[in-house]
């Protein structure tokens, strides 16, 4: 790519996300997440979003995501629940994996007629000597177990995370999520 003064400029992916903003107060920003949970690195703009935003303000988290990196996931969840402005989600299509975690951290949800949820346990690599990928795993295990009850706890039943754990995967359709969604919701209130 050349610009007009015939210089080479670097390829610029485009971002993972798009955002608008009401230029009103209070303001309101609809987010856009597809495809694909990218590295926090990705997303530090949003981030600065949520921390500034005011108790006055809204934001429509718009989901239609496959999952990815979970160390980002847990930095959407936190920007979702530090945040001042009331944070909605709406559920299009795909919510799965990193995607179903950042969609419970909200305040509120929409689910599309045909969205899917599906939860599954984490995935990763590991290197190095057997005694140390051990203790890695046995470690991964024990932290995956505290974000899945953070996180789907009064989603799931104990009995669900459990399975999930041992490897299962939940698939549910809109209906099901709305009813657990509905019953979240007023186990809050």
């Amino acid at each position: 790519m050349t610009a007009n003064n015939g210089a080479i400029q670097p390829f610029q992916p485009p971002k993972p996300y798009s955002y608008n903003v009401s230029v009103h107060e209070p303001r309101h920003y609809d987010i856009y997440l597809g495809e694909r949970i990218e590295s926090q690195s990705e997303y530090q703009e949003l981030f600065s979003i949520f921390a500034t935003a005011s108790p006055d303000d809204s934001i429509t988290l718009h989901l239609n995501n496959f999952g990815g990196d979970l160390y980002s996931a847990i930095q959407w969840c936190d920007a979702i629940r530090t945040t001042e402005a009331m944070v909605t989600v709406n559920i299009i299509g795909a919510c799965m994996s990193a995607g179903s975690i950042i969609a419970l951290a909200a305040d509120q949800w929409r689910v599309s007629k045909h969205s899917v949820m599906m939860i599954h346990a984490a995935r990763g690599g590991q290197g190095g000597t057997i005694s140390e990928m051990k203790t890695q795993s046995d470690f991964d295990h024990k932290w995956v177990g505290k974000i899945m009850r953070d996180y789907y706890q009064h989603f799931l039943t104990e009995e669900e995370i459990l399975e999930v754990e041992k490897g299962v995967t939940l698939w549910l359709d809109a209906d099901e999520v709305g009813e657990r969604l509905d019953a979240l919701y007023r186990d809050w209130e």
